[in-house]
């Protein structure tokens, strides 16, 4: 006798609910339309990208090409102004020439301006650009006021400088420490309109180690004042001066006395 095996529906189904759950999916078609249009969404990506980076680093790279080219911004003119006195032409020129030829924009601006303060007559230096081909420069020239212990220069605000060459004057002499520079300088800017309305003319100033003052005057007569009341002891020797036949016998007058001075004469 033959057996029949049957299968219910409710069995099919469940088979059917296994291979679901299984993760078995079924295929889509492939569509030409999403493939375009994750595809141009993909380039507008990377072009957003691609512009983000040229706005940052545009700026930088263009710069840095106005700064190497030869071709745009390159000094052909050099105009110097300033009050000159001391420095000749041809210094001036050539403390200038090194900018010519250059690109403007691309100039080291403190390297140029080191190099034209190397010249110690040039106290300050100021630089303006004049757009396409010209660089200005400004000078501002040192103020000599005297000569600083036989081999420098003082100027009208107490710094000392060092020329190469001290141009032919009758200079005053200042004698000192660098460190009482300034303090000098304001003695010397006191005392000397004093003495010349006497008909004095002032040759030196110093002020020595002890802090003790003398003056030289015209003739090599020398005011020893000592290291305090400077003030008064000039006063008493403008006040008892004798005979200008008499200073000029005298080698030195010394004021270092409470009351009085004493006289050495040349002979």
């Amino acid at each position: 006798m033959k057996q029949l095996l049957l299968y219910s529906s409710n069995q099919r189904v469940k088979g059917k609910s296994r291979r679901y759950q299984q993760g078995v999916v079924p295929r889509k078609e492939f569509s030409w339309k999403r493939f375009w249009e994750v595809f141009f969404r993909i380039i507008r990506g990377f072009i957003l990208v691609a512009l983000l980076i040229l706005i940052v680093t545009g700026p930088y790279y263009g710069w840095q090409y106005l700064k190497r080219s030869t071709v745009l911004f390159t000094i052909d003119k050099v105009m110097v102004y300033g009050d000159i006195h001391y420095l000749s032409h041809d210094r001036v020129n050539e403390l200038v020439k090194d900018a010519v030829g250059q690109n403007l924009v691309g100039l080291n601006i403190n390297e140029y301006q080191n190099q034209i303060l190397s010249e110690p007559w040039v106290k300050s230096v100021d630089l303006k650009r004049q757009w396409f081909h010209e660089l200005e420069v400004y000078l501002t020239e040192q103020k000599p006021v005297a000569i600083w212990n036989n081999s420098e220069m003082l100027n009208s605000e107490g710094e000392i400088f060092s020329p190469s060459d001290i141009p032919e004057y009758d200079w005053v002499y200042l004698t000192g420490s660098d460190e009482n520079a300034k303090e000098i300088l304001q003695v010397y800017q006191k005392i000397v309109p004093q003495l010349a309305a006497h008909g004095f003319k002032v040759k030196e100033i110093i002020l020595d180690e002890q802090e003790s003052w003398s003056i030289l005057l015209d003739g090599n007569l020398l005011l020893i004042m000592g290291t305090e009341a400077l003030d008064e002891r000039l006063a008493r020797f403008l006040r008892q001066l004798p005979d200008q036949n008499v200073l000029d016998a005298i080698s030195h007058i010394d004021f270092r006395y409470k009351n009085g001075f004493s006289v050495k004469w040349k002979q």
